[in-house]
């Protein structure tokens, strides 16, 4: 349903859905990356997207997940644009 709501692009519907399946089963990297995805569509504030990959992070500091490379690439990234923000 998730997916299908973001196709649309509807998004606040498609983190609904995220949420929903990463409240069910916590350990899904997949769903947990969704929703710092479509979180940053819907967020303007490079703060609060850091957040969530940041918690993304620290939830899966010591197990294996595909999209740690991406998400820690992303970190970097929004802090980059936030120190640069700062200037």
């Amino acid at each position: 349903m998730a997916q299908l709501a973001r196709e649309r692009n509807d998004l606040r519907i498609a983190l609904k859905y995220y949420n929903l399946a990463f409240e069910e089963e916590p350990e899904n990297d997949f769903a947990n990356y969704q929703i710092c995805a479509v979180s940053e569509q819907l967020h303007d504030d490079p703060k609060k997207k850091l957040e969530c990959y940041e918690a993304f992070l620290k939830r899966y500091i010591d197990k294996k997940s595909f999209y740690k490379d991406f998400v820690t690439k992303r970190v970097s990234e929004l802090k980059e644009e936030i120190h640069f923000a700062k200037e």
